[in-house]
Parts: C-alpha cells; structure tokens; sequence
C-alpha cells in the first residue's frame, strides 16, 4: 500500500508491512539481487501485482529496477510494462506479474553477460583434411579509420 505525505521527496511501496520500492519524480524504483529475484524461466523481472497497482495510484508512469551485484539498471514506460507483462503466481506469494528481460531498456555494464539466457553456440571443428581459412579482416569504423589516417600523415 502507498502511504502519501505532501512534503516528502519520494513515496514508499509495501506489500505487506516490507517497503519493496519508492516513487520520486513518477519512477518506481526498486535495487534487487538479479541472482535471487528475477525470474530464471523466462528471464523476466516481476513485481507483487498489489505494488504495480499502488504505484500506479501513486502517480508512477516509469519502472525502474538496479540490480545492485551488476550495477545494471533495466527501465520501462508503466504503459508498456502493462500491455507486455503477464500474470502469474509461484507457490506462497502474492500474484504477479513480469516482463521479460529482453523488453526492458537496459544501462550499466555486463549487460550482455546478464541478458544471455545461454552461452553462445560453439563454433563447429573444422573438416578433416579442410584447409585453414585465415579470419577476413574486419571492417574499420569510421573513427578507427580517421585515427589510422592520421599516424599515416604524420
């Protein structure tokens, strides 16, 4: 339940008597251990469906989550967390709902590493008696290229 004073910066989300978040500036914000409260199948960040519906009533129009072991903070308009999220219950917890990780706009570093839901495939063992192929040369970026430019002038 959101508890509404005038004069304070930022307004608190419970569920229950535990304060899960707090809305400052229309963001519901909350710091979470990614390893321990995001979801593993799918990957997906859910909220207690009581705290999406009493930051809504709090004014949130923007969901924020930090997840304090990799610094990664993943961000969402309300609107599209309620039109993409889906509904469930886990055995022992209030119901629901989460969005994917994929759809959360994401800043901070490592986040490949945490978005990846498996390692990538390996690269299959070249034939027997194949003759080995030297990687092509990759493309040089536009500043990569001014920089080579330059030691070459100089």
């Amino acid at each position: 339940m959101a508890h509404h004073t005038r004069n304070r910066s930022s307004v608190p989300i419970f569920v229950g008597t535990s304060i899960v978040g707090c809305i400052r500036m229309g963001i519901f914000s909350k710091k979470v251990k990614g390893s321990k409260h995001f979801l593993a199948e799918p990957r997906a960040i859910a909220f207690a469906a009581s705290s999406l519906e009493d930051a809504e009533r709090a004014g949130a129009n923007r969901l924020e989550i930090t997840d304090v072991e990799t610094g990664i903070v993943y961000r969402v308009a309300f609107d599209y967390f309620k039109e993409h999220s889906f509904e469930f219950e886990r055995g022992g917890f209030e119901p629901q709902r989460a969005l994917r990780l994929e759809l959360w706009a994401i800043k901070g570093e490592g986040r490949r590493r945490r978005l990846t839901a498996s390692p990538p495939a390996p690269r299959p063992a070249p034939k027997p008696g194949a003759p080995d192929k030297k990687p092509e040369p990759a493309q040089l970026g536009l500043f990569q290229y001014d920089a080579m430019v330059m030691k070459v002038g100089r």
